[in-house]
């Protein structure tokens, strides 16, 4: 059996990565912005 990866399926891998990319950053931005909020609160 052949293990490698065909291109639909090389394409879709790196479309979820993406993806998985945006959450990413989209989680960071909310974490930092809520890091700010404390620091000014506690300030």
């Amino acid at each position: 059996m052949d293990n490698s990866l065909n291109e639909e399926q090389l394409q879709k891998r790196v479309s979820w990565l993406d993806n998985e990319l945006r959450n990413d950053k989209t989680a960071i931005a909310s974490l930092q912005s809520k890091l700010e909020n404390l620091d000014t609160e506690n300030s």
